[in-house]
């Protein structure tokens, strides 16, 4: 494939300096500082494993509790309904 048909991505620059580059200076700074730049510690990146390895069990947990929570509220609308009359 030739570049001849391709054309360089539409750039929008703005200075810090103007109004618009103003409001966007502070965002551009927090995310290259962010927790999702490079600069990350030990434990966010221990956190966001754990929770990986958690996950399947919090499902299971609420998979295997879904249908106790239901059978819960069933009983309870029908007590209320039987109270009302």
């Amino acid at each position: 494939m030739t570049q001849s048909g391709l054309q360089p991505p539409l750039v929008h620059i703005v200075s810090a300096g103007s109004p618009a580059g103003a409001a966007h200076a502070d965002t551009r700074n927090e995310t290259a500082t962010g927790a999702t730049g490079p600069h990350r510690t030990f434990a966010q990146v221990a956190k966001d494993i754990g929770l990986f390895f958690a996950a399947p069990f919090v499902t299971l947990a609420y998979v295997s509790l879904f249908p106790f929570i239901g059978m819960a509220m069933l009983a309870q609308a029908w007590r209320h309904r039987k109270e009302a009359g």
